[in-house]
């Protein structure tokens, strides 16, 4: 199994990270989701390595979930899919009280 976990997501957790690793299986990916988005951290069984080696621009992992005929969903906060890509986000992320 492989997993994807975003650095400027600070709020993810380690339980959340251990959640979305159990709940890959050998033949299905697995991601967090907070009910509407799919989100990293994900999951991977070794059946998708090459697809994965494949990935260019910065869509990422995301595009190969997508693909995906059935992908197990790990439920969690909005909060901790919190994704810091701008400074008002950086901003937003401090001043944010996350349950961890």
């Amino acid at each position: 199994r492989l997993v994807v976990v975003l650095a400027d997501m600070p709020f993810v957790t380690p339980k959340l990270i251990n959640q979305a690793i159990a709940a890959t299986s050998p033949t299905t990916p697995a991601t967090a989701t907070d009910g509407q988005n799919p989100s990293p951290p994900a999951g991977f069984p070794a059946s998708y390595f090459d697809a994965l080696l494949a990935i260019t621009g910065d869509h990422g992992a995301g595009s190969i979930l997508a693909s995906c005929p059935h992908t197990n969903l790990v439920q969690t906060s909005a909060a901790h899919l919190f994704d810091i890509d701008t400074p008002e986000a950086l901003r937003q992320a401090q001043a944010m009280r996350v349950e961890q």
